[in-house]
């Protein structure tokens, strides 16, 4: 093994649809450029998440994501080290 690892963690976020237009949207940026990868999906859980960036790209560093109000958002983050 050569001491490198790999760890990762999600949120879900989301707001209540009854307290915001129907197109309100939860907007998600990275705003530091880190060495982290940062992959953003939609839905109600990590079983039936759809991918929000297009071919499951990571995000872009200040390039805004953003994913309706209506439905969560499920932000995952990656680190090597």
């Amino acid at each position: 093994m050569d001491g490198t690892f790999t760890e990762a963690c999600y949120w879900e976020v989301d707001g209540n649809s009854d307290e915001f237009k129907e197109s309100a949207q939860i907007w998600i940026y990275l705003e530091a450029n880190t060495n982290i990868k940062l992959f953003v999906y939609s839905g109600t859980d990590r079983r039936n998440a759809t991918k929000v960036i297009e071919n499951d790209s990571e995000a872009a560093f200040g390039a805004p994501i953003r994913v309706p109000v209506s439905e969560k958002a499920i932000i995952v983050m990656q680190s090597t080290g």
